[in-house]
């Protein structure tokens, strides 16, 4: 299955999730915790195998402080050339 896009930005759920974690400083295996979901599954999340229902997207969205306007600040960084990196361990 594809990524899909959000309807506000060309960006996917799981290209989102991916810098927002990376821009709180937190590990996959953390956020996986503060969820209670496997480390597999935040991993599928986040290459855009799997989509989160509602629940789970609420959960990551409290867990991570995901702001109210993030769709318009998604939008202004989809056009910054950006490299995410893991936070070292």
């Amino acid at each position: 299955m594809g990524e899909i896009n959000s309807p506000n930005t060309g960006l996917s759920f799981a290209a989102k999730l991916r810098l927002l974690r990376a821009m709180r400083g937190v590990s996959q295996q953390e956020l996986a915790d503060k969820v209670q979901m496997p480390i597999y599954a935040m991993s599928n999340l986040e290459s855009g195998k799997l989509l989160p229902g509602p629940n789970l997207e609420a959960r990551i969205k409290a867990a991570l402080g995901w702001p109210e306007n993030a769709d318009e600040a998604f939008a202004i960084l989809e056009r910054v050339p950006v490299a995410v990196e893991e936070p070292s361990a």
